[in-house]
Formats: C-alpha cells, structure tokens, sequence
C-alpha cells in the first residue's frame, strides 16, 4: 500500500525507487507528487494515477534448538504484494505467500511441508493518507491489535501462536482516519465463502463470522506515538480484548508493546489465554540493524530473543538471532534457539 505518499524536495533526500514516471514504484512505495493541502483533502494531481506498488521478498531461514534435534526446522519462502491504484478513491491490493517448511530429520515422517496461500486480496474504496473514510471488501486481515513482528518468520513456525490476530478471512472493514491524530476501524468477518459446496452432510454446519474493531491515537505530545485498542467478538463464544502502543523516535528506532486476553466464552467459564509482547528495532547504522523481543505466552512459554540484520549489497539481508524459551511450568521443557537467514526483498 502507497502510504509514504509525500516526498521532500530538499537536498539529500533519498533518491526514489520508481519508474515509468512515478507510475510505478517499488520498496517503500513513495508517491512522488506535489500534495494539495490547501482543500479539506490532502490531494495530488489527477496524471499521477494509475500507481503500481509492488514488493517482493524470498529467503530461506533455519533455527536450532539445543535440546531436542527432531524438532530443528528449516524454511524456504516467498512473498509478493501489489497494490494498484487506478485513482486516490480505487485501489485492488493483494498478497500471496509460499513456505515450504523441512524438519531436519529424514526420520519424521512429515519432514516436508508445503504453504501457498492468499494472505490478503481486497478491493479498497478511498485511501488511507487521503481521505477520511475507506472501505476494503474481500479476503482481509482481521483489524485488531499490532501484530509487530520484529523477528524471522521461523520462529512463528517453530514456537509462536498466532491465532491471536486471526479471524474469519473474508470481510468488509469499514475505517474512519481524522486526518489528524485517530483513526477508527470496524469490520465485518466471515468464513461463509470457503465452502464451495453444501450437501447434506454439512447442511447444518455453524460458519464463524465475527465483529472485530481496532481504535488508534496519535498523540501529539509524544511525536511519534501511536496507542491502539482494539475488541472481537465471534460467533463461536470467543472474545478477544487488546491494548498497547507503537513507538517510533526521530532517530528511527521502532519499539512497541502489546497485551491480548482471549476469552473462549463471553463468561469465561472454559477458560483464557493471554499474551505479552515487547518488541524493538533499530534503524540501521554501519549496514547492521538490531532486533530485540520478549513474548510471554500464559500457561506455555515466556521467550526472550535478541538478533542483528547486516545489510548486503543488490537488497540482500543476512540475519541472525538468538532465544531463550522458558516454559511456563516446570514441566515444560525450556531450550535455546539459533536463528539465521539470507533474505532478498524488493
């Protein structure tokens, strides 16, 4: 998504990573154009549009644990997401993804595993810099909490839950953004349109759908910080509550702190989980970027992680990292875990 979309025309300003004339633009997608301030919109010339976003990566990633060898896993990705804007008001935006996933023991049956999914298609009414109302309609993310996800994706495979910011994957998601300090969002989830097909055998079947909504304040006395609430509610007794904030500084460091408590029922008779996560980056200085997290899942694991990216030339990355995985109860095992990765991203 185009949302750098101002560029400075002062000196030393980073070249732009466009062609075609600013028709296409890749990395950051900045949006080279003058903005028109003066009307109750921010504005650019109508000749800017149609804007092609595009964004790549692919890597291969591994992570060790030292204590128990069968469960040492490696992975092969790719991802691609475009975002097409024909005007300001119309843009379609999507983002595809393939894992394969090895487990580095040739005596476990299911060593190999193959992902290949549609993370997100959507088509999007009205943008989100531009104009104070949007709609996305299609297969969309669930609009609750930060997600900030400093780490590899490895370890997301290896130890993490993420069923935490999921929901029903088809939707509409309607936002408000004050062009000012807070933006809201409310959307609609369902699962109904996977099945292709009804037959007597699931004609009685319940779909999930859900209501989820995400609230978000900038605040002006603390430039560059961002609080977020958010609730879900679904069909099937869960209710979800979140809270924390993001936090960028004039010297570009990214940190951020999130809390999630999910109740199984709206009593809370069967039960809740609960996660803590505090996550930091750094900008990169010298050509190397450091990444730092604590995550404290309740009743499975508490896990502290500290790792260095290093910049490599033609947009290679290679990175490194370190965990601790303490269990929660002294029956679960606690172990380390050595992460590494060669990323190339567009």
């Amino acid at each position: 998504m185009i949302s750098l979309w101002a560029t400075s025309s002062h000196a030393g300003a980073p070249p732009p990573e466009q062609a075609l004339d600013g028709h296409l633009v890749w990395g950051q997608c900045r949006l080279e154009a003058k903005v028109d301030t003066q009307g109750p919109y921010p504005t650019v010339p109508s000749s800017v549009w149609p804007v092609a976003c595009l964004k790549a990566r692919v890597g291969s990633q591994v992570a060790f644990r030292d204590d128990i060898g069968t469960e040492n896993l490696s992975m092969n990705y790719a991802e691609f997401y475009h975002g097409f804007h024909l005007t300001e008001m119309l843009s379609i935006h999507g983002r595809y993804v393939h894992n394969r996933l090895f487990r580095l023991n040739q005596d476990v049956e299911d060593h190999v595993r193959d992902q290949k999914y549609t993370d997100e298609l959507f088509l999007q009414l009205g943008h989100v810099d531009m104009t104070k109302y949007t709609l996305a309609l299609g297969d969309v993310k669930t609009p609750f909490g930060i997600d900030y996800r400093p780490l590899m994706k490895i370890l997301d495979h290896l130890v993490k839950n993420n069923d935490y910011w999921r929901g029903p994957r088809w939707g509409a998601i309607l936002g408000y953004n004050t062009l000012v300090s807070s933006q809201f969002e409310i959307g609609y989830l369902t699962d109904r349109i996977d099945a292709q097909t009804v037959d007597k055998d699931n004609e009685g079947q319940r779909f999930d759908e859900a209501v989820s909504f995400r609230m978000m304040f900038d605040m002006g006395a603390l430039e560059g910080v961002r609080f977020v609430v958010s609730g879900y509610g679904g069909n099937n007794g869960q209710r979800r509550v979140g809270a924390g904030f993001f936090l960028i500084t004039e010297n570009g460091d990214d940190a951020s702190f999130e809390w999630i408590r999910v109740r199984h029922t709206p009593d809370g008779a069967k039960g809740f989980n609960q996660v803590f996560r505090v996550g930091y980056a750094s900008p990169i200085r010298a050509g190397t970027k450091s990444v730092a997290e604590y995550e404290s899942e309740a009743f499975a694991y508490r896990m502290g992680t500290v790792g260095f990216d290093f910049i490599l030339p033609d947009y290679g990355v290679l990175r490194m990292s370190a965990s601790y995985n303490r269990g929660w109860y002294a029956s679960q095992p606690s172990y380390m875990i050595i992460a590494s990765a060669i990323q190339l991203a567009l």
